[in-house]
């Protein structure tokens, strides 16, 4: 991910929102979800 510069941190867009999850190896952990055309929230916890 662009924005934290860490692989294991990834994105998908669905329609009009950006959903932000961790790769983990049991699975993922998704970590937050907002609104697109918003700046990226940097309060996301990420560990």
């Amino acid at each position: 991910m662009p924005e934290l510069g860490r692989d294991e941190i990834r994105e998908v867009l669905l329609r009009h929102y950006r959903i932000i999850y961790r790769v983990e190896s049991h699975g993922i952990t998704v970590l937050t979800v907002f609104e697109g055309h918003r700046l990226f929230p940097r309060d996301v916890p990420t560990e």
